[in-house]
């Protein structure tokens, strides 16, 4: 990012990383960019002929497209899951893109009243606590904030301490204008009660409340600070014909 000429040329579909590109690199022109990964990759200037991965070759979808792009920012998962991940140059650190909040998240789901015990049994083993945590403190945030899927906003939580410490949640968010220009951030914890189980045990309803109050406590400080006043938090991706 740091190596791209003067006013380059960088796709991306994603509002908040557009923002939060400017923000580091203000001369940008961030171009809109739509498409599947190989055709997003072939518009890279020599990246038109890189390979084959493991689904498809990377192509063009138009042949006056081909080259028009110095980067593309992408999530390295989606190219390591293509066999793509040699193409990336750069893998951009926390400091420079927050993800968007639950970003890459599974989850399992079952309709209510259906959910036998031995399903419920059966699902449980499937469940990540500190996955579920920062998950549930990642949206909690977004629903406090009431962004839209295209809101400018960046979050992550993540698990400190375990074993012989206290267990804490960390909540990093930002919230960037579109230009940039403006950001407003904030880094919280919240004290983690144990299961009843261990660490480990499904259904903590109790650290689920606190990762949940966590969230809301982070979004709060962010539209004190300003949030609202930077960026339209209601946004949505308009409808594509």
């Amino acid at each position: 990012l740091a190596a791209l000429p003067e006013g380059a040329r960088v796709g991306t579909g994603s509002p908040r990383r557009a923002a939060q590109l400017l923000a580091t690199r203000p001369d940008l022109e961030v171009v809109d960019l739509r498409g599947n990964v190989p055709t997003r990759l072939a518009r890279v200037r020599g990246l038109e002929a890189v390979g084959v991965g493991t689904d498809e070759p990377v192509a063009p979808s138009r042949a006056d497209a081909t080259g028009d792009l110095d980067a593309v920012v992408l999530a390295l998962s989606g190219l390591r899951r293509l066999g793509l991940e040699h193409c990336a140059s750069e893998v951009l650190d926390l400091e420079t893109m927050l993800p968007a909040p639950a970003q890459g998240a599974l989850a399992v789901e079952a309709r209510a009243g259906e959910c036998s015990t031995a399903l419920a049994r059966a699902v449980a083993v499937l469940d990540d606590e500190p996955t579920r945590l920062a998950v549930t403190a990642e949206r909690a945030l977004m629903a406090q904030l009431g962004a839209g899927c295209a809101a400018p906003v960046g979050a992550w939580a993540h698990l400190r301490g375990g074993d012989r410490e206290p267990r804490a949640l960390v909540l990093r968010a930002v919230v960037t204008s579109l230009d940039g220009g403006q950001e407003v951030g904030c880094e919280l914890s919240t004290e983690l009660p144990e299961a009843s189980g261990g660490p480990g045990a499904p259904g903590n309803t109790a650290a689920v409340r606190a990762a949940e109050a966590l969230g809301a406590r982070a979004a709060e400080v962010l539209l004190e600070d300003g949030a609202a006043q930077i960026v339209d938090l209601h946004a949505s991706k308009p409808r594509r014909d």
